[in-house]
């Protein structure tokens, strides 16, 4: 049995054009499921911690300095929020509930490690 592949080589190269693609989809498609296969190296761990979780982190004196406590909402519609020593409070989407702090780094990073968003300042 005899198996031959014949690329033609006409003015519109159409073969050549088709099997280029194809290729390249592969190509794109391999990469994709490699990276994907790679997702835990490529994302920071986010740890939703319950709101007892964070505060005991705090007490311990696991959480960065300036962050005082976090509460659970209270009334419709209030989300949960962290409390810093200068009494403003951030809520978990990001946005401030009152006063407003400049963030340290370190706040920055342990809030997004516990699936906070921050402000984009």
């Amino acid at each position: 049995m005899q198996i031959s592949l014949k690329f033609q080589n006409n003015e519109n190269n159409q073969p050549l054009k088709t099997v280029g693609l194809i290729l390249m989809v592969g190509l794109l498609l391999y990469i994709s499921l490699y990276l994907w296969q790679q997702r835990t190296v490529l994302l920071p761990t986010i740890n939703y911690a319950s709101t007892n979780q964070m505060n005991k982190e705090i007490q311990t004196g696991k959480a960065p300095e300036g962050i005082t406590r976090v509460d659970n909402p209270k009334v419709q519609g209030e989300q949960r929020h962290v409390h810093f020593g200068n009494k403003a409070a951030l809520n978990e989407n990001g946005t401030w509930k009152h006063g407003q702090t400049q963030l340290t780094n370190k706040q920055i990073e342990w809030l997004m490690k516990h699936g906070w968003r921050v402000p984009h300042e």
